[in-house]
């Protein structure tokens, strides 16, 4: 019989096997959970989502990777040769990442009225979106197979004003 233990997202089995010898198992929880208003996260996803190609030789480019981190959100977009990111502010207690499918998200949200929604991912990646309306369910996908962002090699960088960029006439 197993004796669980449940810390924080860590359960841990111990099964006795007798009085002095036991073997136990775990499994680790990934369970991330993070608030955002629909019509920025709408207005940000717009920004990127011209990378993303639907004719793509790997399906994972069809998906936004989203990192979350101590109420910030970054949102990725790559066609493997141009890597596009925004961040937001968002309400998070946890960190995490996960990926989801670019289109059903972007079709969603612009059915979807200015209102706060939230996010759950489960552990194996299942997105559960809630808003005012009701619950949309979608299947993530592990964002360890999103491609790695390349190391740039001689950049070279600068800093400008938007104003900067505008032309007079």
């Amino acid at each position: 019989m197993a004796n669980p233990y449940v810390y924080g997202l860590l359960i841990i089995n111990f099964y006795y096997l007798d009085r002095q010898s036991f073997i136990f198992d775990f499994l680790i929880l990934i369970n991330m959970k993070f608030i955002v208003s629909s019509s920025a996260l709408l207005k940000q996803l717009q920004q990127i989502s011209g990378v993303i190609n639907a004719n793509t030789v790997l399906p994972i480019l069809e998906d936004f990777l989203f990192e979350i981190d101590k109420n910030k959100l970054t949102v990725v977009a790559t066609d493997l040769e141009t890597v596009m990111k925004v961040h937001m502010d968002i309400e998070a207690k946890d960190s995490g990442r996960v990926c989801i499918p670019a289109k059903i998200l972007m079709d969603s949200l612009k059915n979807i009225a200015e209102q706060p929604l939230t996010f759950n991912i489960d552990k194996n990646f299942g997105i559960e979106i809630t808003s005012d309306n009701g619950k949309y369910k979608v299947m993530g996908e592990n964002p360890d197979n999103f491609p790695k962002e390349p190391a740039a090699d001689d950049a070279n960088s600068f800093e400008m004003t938007s104003s900067a960029l505008v032309t007079r006439g």
